[in-house]
């Protein structure tokens, strides 16, 4: 997150490492999907949606999704800088991901401000980049001016860890989205017969409504479906469950594939809560759109449900 005023998100110190590759974004032009933003002539800032009328205490946010980067060589460490105006209430979130050789992306990852660089996944050889504006409360919002990706010298790094082997499979507890007419996180309009789901956590969300980079298979009875994350949620918003606990975004000493949400409210992990202290309610690990909840598994209410995570397959990605 940028702090208020004018920030840069410089994540490496110069000198410290060498950029073999550099890749100014145009934010000029549309990306690959966005919602709610503008184009100016200086870069990219938050559209006119509910500007007029929002008070204080509402939240109004946009997206921009770049499209992809070729890189000259495989790459994993990326050195993000990004400048932004953040006035009072503003927030810009900037997330990166890659694609592998095989055509695979991997989940996206969080450039974070005090950090050296933005470690991907798996060695890619395309690179994106989502930014995500808020603002809170009336006022015109934040606004990116420019956005630079330097590929760090890929001899002096190595990918983070990965999952296991085969995609991981869980028994979650799973609750209806419902919420027609709610913008999802990658901005679509949720209507009654929508066949997606949401996830506690933006790294395996889908940059839009067409791309299928992240599903889910889910079981329930003698029924299973495979499904789009479209959305962020239940509860958590930075609880990447499925991934092992050297990679996993927060609560790292909870096993691989246990909510966070499911061990707050069962076990009393957290004192019971989220990660924005909000009292846990239920034990629900994944949200389920309507379709996809009456019809296509035949649930009458909420309930347990095994999920295989499809991306997780790290054989996929080399």
């Amino acid at each position: 997150m940028a702090a208020a005023g004018i920030a840069a998100f410089w994540f490496l110190p110069p000198g410290v490492a060498t950029a073999s590759q550099s890749f100014a974004v145009d934010l000029t032009t549309d990306g690959v999907s966005q919602f709610n933003v503008a184009h100016t002539a200086r870069g990219l800032r938050l559209g006119p949606q509910l500007a007029a009328t929002a008070t204080e205490g509402e939240e109004r946010q946009g997206f921009y999704v770049t499209t992809a980067i070729g890189t000259r060589s495989l790459a994993n460490r990326i050195r993000p800088i990004m400048t932004a105006e953040t006035p009072p209430g503003a927030d810009v979130l900037l997330e990166l991901r890659g694609q592998t050789r095989s055509a695979r992306w991997t989940e996206w990852r969080e450039a974070r401000q005090g950090s050296d660089e933005v470690v991907l996944p798996a060695s890619s050889t395309q690179l994106q980049a989502r930014i995500t504006l808020t603002q809170r409360g009336a006022g015109q919002g934040p606004e990116v001016y420019g956005l630079r990706l330097l590929v760090v010298d890929p001899a002096r790094g190595q990918p983070e860890a990965e999952p296991a082997p085969k995609p991981l499979t869980t028994r979650v507890f799973a609750t209806r989205i419902g919420q027609i007419g709610d913008k999802t996180a990658n901005g679509h309009t949720i209507g009654s017969a929508d066949r997606f789901v949401a996830l506690p956590s933006r790294r395996a969300l889908n940059a839009n409504t067409t791309e299928r980079a992240y599903e889910v298979k889910i079981c329930y009875a003698t029924r299973c479906v495979v499904a789009p994350i479209w959305d962020v949620g239940p509860w958590n918003i930075r609880d990447d469950y499925w991934n092992a606990a050297a990679t996993r975004d927060m609560w790292p000493d909870l096993p691989q594939g246990k909510p966070q949400a499911q061990a707050a409210y069962l076990d009393g992990y957290n004192t019971g809560r989220d990660d924005r202290s909000r009292k846990v309610r239920n034990p629900a690990g994944i949200d389920l759109a309507d379709e996809l909840f009456w019809q296509d598994l035949g649930m009458t209410t909420n309930d347990w449900v095994n999920v295989t995570y499809l991306w997780t397959d790290v054989e996929a990605l080399l």
